[in-house]
């Protein structure tokens, strides 16, 4: 399984994000939150970490962590 620090650094680079994020941030704030990064996101964690982000499994979630913690095992 992917550890955090790997989670965070894939993220950012990903999704092209600042280096100082962390797993409590609720991504939804980021000022430069949008579809292209949502869609960015969706693909990260179909293509990566084997997750299907549905929308109902989006409105379960708020932080990194959150995400983090649906990844299967």
């Amino acid at each position: 399984m992917i550890t955090k620090s790997e989670f965070l650094a894939d993220l950012i680079s990903a999704l092209e994000l600042e280096d100082n994020i962390s797993m409590d941030d609720e991504f939804r704030d980021y000022d430069d939150w949008d579809s292209l990064m949502f869609l960015s996101l969706v693909a990260y964690l179909r293509d990566t970490c084997n997750l299907n982000l549905t929308p109902e499994l989006f409105e379960t979630v708020d932080t990194w962590e959150d995400i983090y913690n649906k990844l299967p095992l």
